[in-house]
């Protein structure tokens, strides 16, 4: 696991075997590692305080996702919620969660909301029970895959391979990626189709856009990439906006507002 952490929570630089990446940005990024790299981002944001009395948001650096991880594959629930529980008491008994009730504090997880998921006490049964704790509902919480019908639960990207260092990168990225000509798709996400009889033929739905559609479609994927991926966090200095800062203003609006 150390192997994986490292650069930040980035992992191994990749080569850049056959000039199919960009020269430099590339890790070869762990899917769970969202909680060291969101840690490190936010250790370098230009406004943190630590008195609360001046803060609109707090931060709580706990690896949830890196602790249940160790423990979902035969191990009781006692052990499974053992950190969790000791959290949950010691976020209790903190003055700046008494002024809220813990309503404006906000939580990453870098893992899917069903490890949290855990309704029945008994050992048989998948995962930790964090997001069924009362006090959890009342969190912001940050995640890889979010539960549609949980109010405190927002859905922010995976971490990718890509973590530029500045937004040159970024730029020489975009332009690379544009030049390419694409022949074959290896995946496709979509929103919903419409289904007759339960049958739907996708070969027919994707033929159906016109060439200036898919252009168009396309460069917005481009146009998004930035917000997509997480920065490197060892770099203060680049103003570009990335999926970090997009999740950190989300959080910091929502508790606002409540």
């Amino acid at each position: 696991m150390c192997r994986l952490i490292g650069n930040s929570g980035l992992g191994p630089k990749l080569n850049n075997i056959g000039s199919v990446l960009s020269e430099t940005g590339w890790f070869a990024t762990n899917q769970w590692t969202l909680e060291i790299i969101f840690h490190n981002r936010m250790m370098q944001y230009d406004c943190l305080t630590t008195n609360y009395s001046q803060s609109t948001a707090v931060y709580i650096p706990f690896y949830i996702g890196l602790d249940i991880a160790r423990y979902l594959w035969e191990y009781d629930i006692s052990t499974r919620d053992s950190l969790t529980s000791d959290l949950i008491h010691w976020l209790r008994a903190r003055p700046e969660w008494a002024a809220r009730g813990g309503k404006d504090h906000f939580l990453v997880l870098g893992r899917t909301t069903w490890d949290f998921q855990r309704t029945i006490d008994e050992d048989r049964h998948w995962g930790g029970k964090f997001l069924t704790l009362p006090e959890s509902k009342n969190m912001t919480i940050v995640m890889i895959e979010a539960c549609l019908w949980s109010e405190n639960e927002f859905a922010i990207p995976y971490p990718t391979y890509f973590h530029p260092l500045r937004e040159s990168e970024v730029v020489l990225w975009q332009e690379k990626v544009r030049s390419m000509k694409r022949k074959w798709l290896f995946s496709f996400v979509g929103a919903r189709r419409p289904v007759q009889e339960r049958r739907v033929n996708i070969q027919d739905v994707l033929l159906g856009y016109s060439e200036e559609q898919v252009r168009e479609m396309r460069e917005e994927v481009i146009r998004m990439i930035p917000r997509l991926v997480y920065k490197d966090p060892r770099n203060k200095s680049e103003s570009f906006q990335d999926a970090f800062d997009v999740a950190v203003d989300g959080v910091i609006k929502r508790i606002r507002e409540n």
